[in-house]
Parts: structure tokens; C-alpha cells; sequence
């Protein structure tokens, strides 16, 4: 199978923990990373500890909700009567349209 040569950027002090880990269980670097792209290739899916942009966008949703949710908080529903209940508002409605 055709192979090709992947590069990426990481910090020395986490290469050099890395790979002592690595040797310590027999693994090169790079049997390592051909592992990970292997998983990723046959499974179709991203590992959950790496954040990708569809959760960067779900995280920034949610917060916008949440934002939205507090804000209306504080505004009054107009009439509005806790006392009332669902079977007396509908009971209300009723006469209302149909007399």
C-alpha cells in the first residue's frame, strides 16, 4: 500500500514525554500515529478528547441560549396569573372565541 509522510507541530516537552511512554511500551512514534489514523479511517469517527468545530459551535449555541434564557427571565409575561390553571385558561379561551 502506498504510504505517505505526515508532519505536525508539538511542543518538545510533549514529543519527549511521549515518546519515553512510547518506548517504554515498545511503540515508535510513528506506530503510534498510524495507529490513531488507522482508528480514525476504520471507525469513521473522531476520538471525544479532541474538540472539533461542530463542538465548538454546539458549545457556542448553548451558551447563546442560556444567555437568551436569563435575559427573559426578567421579562414579565403579559397576563399571566400563576393562580390560574391550564384547564381554567383553556376553559377562558374557549368562552372567549366561542361564547
Amino acid at each position: 500500500m502506498p504510504t505517505t509522510v505526515v508532519n505536525s507541530r508539538v511542543s518538545v516537552a510533549d514529543r519527549d514525554a511521549t515518546s519515553r511512554i512510547l518506548a517504554r511500551a515498545g511503540i515508535s512514534m510513528s506506530e503510534a500515529i498510524r495507529a490513531f489514523v488507522q482508528r480514525i479511517a476504520a471507525t469513521g469517527e473522531i476520538p471525544d478528547y479532541i474538540p472539533t468545530h461542530a463542538d465548538t459551535v454546539r458549545d457556542a449555541r448553548v451558551a447563546a441560549a442560556k444567555d437568551f434564557l436569563s435575559r427573559m427571565e426578567s421579562v414579565p409575561t403579559p397576563g399571566y396569573d400563576p393562580a390560574v390553571s391550564d384547564e381554567e385558561i383553556v376553559a377562558q379561551e374557549r368562552m372567549r372565541r366561542f361564547g
